[in-house]
């Protein structure tokens, strides 16, 4: 999403009809952008910010962001975190909602990396409250469906079930067919956690339906054969194994030797004499 927002400004800088001062936050952010080096970037975006006062508020923003962004990259976590405070704050003082939203996002990434989903659920609630409020429902969407990742990492698997719903309400089956597919894996996922197999079954097929890839749709049909195993289906998990692997050439090697190990397996546990020792090395 950093680079959506920031080729969207890059964008509307060109179509400006007046020309851009090398020695201007708008300049420094310009230079930031061609570069991949992230420890550059951050030299670009700094020096940016350190001009002082900024008339253009919403490149101070963008500066912000791809500070925090170049901190992410690096790893560096808590200057992360600083700087997303600092756009909050700033974005409240400004009553600049988008950013102020846009910076919940960012400290939600930051514990997400942290693999503190509690925080992480946290700060994606507040971001989805604000881009609510200011009638962005994609952007709502999209955090709802982050935040029922966090409740699936927590095994909150109705919660998480009831915020993949209200993103599925919230995004454009047109435009986010990738992620109305992964809100209906993590309904699949909920139901089959709690022990509804035929209802993950029905979840993990719209998924499928929605998959923006071969491997999503493979790994979703991988679904489907292990809870047909976990319920005794031998035959049908085999079956959709087998159906799986006449395209797992298609995919990359460890989701391949993923779905060979669980057809090798579902074997074994169907016949415990069966000779699967080759299919599982």
């Amino acid at each position: 999403m950093l680079f959506l927002i920031f080729f969207g400004c890059n964008e509307s800088t060109k179509n400006n009809p007046f020309e851009i001062r090398e020695d201007s936050a708008e300049a420094y952010f310009q230079r930031g952008l061609k570069i991949k080096d992230p420890s550059k970037m951050l030299v670009h975006f700094k020096e940016g910010i350190r001009l002082g006062k900024i008339n253009n508020d919403t490149i101070k923003f963008y500066l912000l962001d791809g500070i925090i962004h170049s901190f992410n990259k690096l790893k560096e976590y808590d200057s992360s975190m600083a700087y997303s405070e600092r756009m909050i704050r700033q974005a409240g003082k400004s009553e600049n909602t988008y950013f102020e939203a846009l910076g919940y996002y960012r400290k939600a990434t930051v514990y997400r990396n942290l693999n503190n989903s509690e925080e992480a659920f946290r700060n994606y609630f507040l971001s989805r409250q604000r881009f609510l409020s200011v009638g962005d429902s994609i952007r709502a969407g999209k955090r709802s469906l982050e935040m029922a990742n966090a409740q699936a990492r927590m095994a909150d698997y109705v919660g998480s079930q009831e915020n993949a719903t209200t993103a599925l309400r919230l995004l454009s089956r047109d435009k986010d067919s990738a992620f109305i597919s992964s809100a209906y894996n993590l309904i699949a996922i909920s139901y089959s956690n709690r022990g509804f197999p035929k209802d993950a079954i029905r979840e993990y097929k719209n998924a499928m339906k929605y998959s923006a890839s071969l491997e999503d749709s493979l790994s979703y049909l991988n679904n489907i054969a292990l809870v047909m195993r976990n319920e005794a289906e031998y035959e049908k998990a085999l079956e959709t194994f087998e159906e799986i692997l006449k395209n797992a050439d298609h995919v990359n090697e460890n989701s391949e030797a993923r779905f060979i190990d669980n057809y090798a397996y579902t074997r074994w546990i169907q016949d415990s004499t069966a000779s699967v020792i080759e299919e599982l090395t």
